[in-house]
């Protein structure tokens, strides 16, 4: 087992991804401005599909870049994590009645776990050798048991 005592540095870590890490500004950007006006005039299945590919372009500068997550995983791996969230983030806005919080939170804990503890080992080795694709591929099949859900509000 690993060692304990830099736990206390977690609260710290998790505010300082909220709010300089992106989630914050990203999330009510997505979901509580762009989601919204999206269901107006579509299905939620489809409006957390246009979300995705919105979401997906937005992060395409840092595949560019060395040293992001984005560059090491690939964008097909990272489209379809996108994907993935942008439906478990659709079902539990609508669960919620239109609270950003709850994918405002999920979103930071997840970038906070690429970043700093070791469910990405290595962490984040592309191909499929690589503990990314496998919670990418989690995630998706996470999120296709929800569209069912999402097909019928």
């Amino acid at each position: 087992m690993g060692d304990p005592s830099g736990l206390w540095q977690l609260p710290l870590l998790f505010a300082y991804v909220l709010v300089l890490g992106g989630p914050l500004g990203e999330e009510y950007g997505w979901r509580g401005f762009l989601l919204p006006r999206l269901l107006e005039r579509r299905l939620p299945a489809l409006a957390a599909l246009i979300v995705r590919v919105i979401w997906s372009a937005w992060h395409l500068p840092l595949f560019f870049i060395d040293g992001t997550i984005q560059s090491q995983v690939g964008f097909g791996w990272y489209s379809l994590l996108t994907m993935g969230l942008s439906v478990v983030y659709t079902y539990l806005f609508l669960m919620t009645e239109g609270s950003v919080v709850v994918a405002t939170l999920l979103h930071t804990a997840g970038n906070l776990t690429a970043g700093v503890l070791p469910l990405l080992p290595g962490s984040v080795t592309p191909g499929a050798s690589g503990q990314f694709p496998v919670f990418a591929v989690v995630v998706a099949i996470i999120a296709a048991g929800l569209l069912p859900a999402l097909r019928n509000r």
